[in-house]
């Protein structure tokens, strides 16, 4: 909670990444800073020698000069990830519910050119069969890769978690929009038994 106090402690680092880090100098973790914006290290390098803006407050903290420097929870951070992955299964679930399924498959309704974009990326985050077979590689990006290195690179995960975490949306997004087509036999209208 931004409201609260936090206890500094120099040893917490919100960067593990040692190669993009150096490699950006320091801004590789940009958005980082931008979703927990009081942590007063998120944009620099951590203890890996080139972040000269963090050493010059941590020793502005010891001589008192410095106070109240804030960091990031690792409990926030992971709640923030939590969120987002909960975000990313309704876009791809609303791709295929209302794109995929009801555009294209059933021609339930007619889309311009830019509804028609939205849908086919919320599409993508679905990470399901393609609209069309140049579509693959983007698809797989959106539903594994890029759910996956987002919180190896930039929290700290280990590869098998973040993994898993991306396998876990996958499986949850997939029961989801089987949901609506098995509600929909089971409880609509069979107008066949007529």
């Amino acid at each position: 909670n931004i409201d609260n106090d936090f206890i500094y402690c120099g040893k917490i680092q919100p960067v593990e990444n040692v190669i993009v880090s150096v490699l950006t100098l320091g801004e590789g973790w940009h958005n980082y800073h931008h979703t927990f914006p009081w942590d007063y290290k998120a944009a620099e390098l951590g203890n890996y020698g080139f972040n000269t803006t963090t050493l010059v407050l941590d020793m502005f903290a010891k001589i008192g000069w410095a106070y109240d420097l804030k960091y990031a929870f690792d409990e926030l951070v992971h709640e923030t990830v939590e969120k987002h992955d909960v975000l990313i299964g309704w876009i791809g679930i609303f791709g295929v519910t209302a794109g995929a399924h009801r555009l294209w498959t059933h021609r339930s309704y007619k889309a311009k050119l830019p509804l028609r974009i939205i849908l086919i990326i919320c599409f993508s985050f679905a990470g399901q069969n393609t609209l069309f077979e140049y579509f693959g590689p983007m698809k797989l990006f959106f539903a594994f890769i890029l759910p996956t290195l987002v919180p190896y690179y930039l929290w700290n995960e280990t590869f098998y978690w973040s993994f898993m975490g991306s396998i876990i949306r996958y499986v949850y997004s997939l029961n989801c929009i089987w949901l609506v087509n098995s509600a929909a036999h089971m409880f609509g209208n069979k107008p066949y038994d007529r």
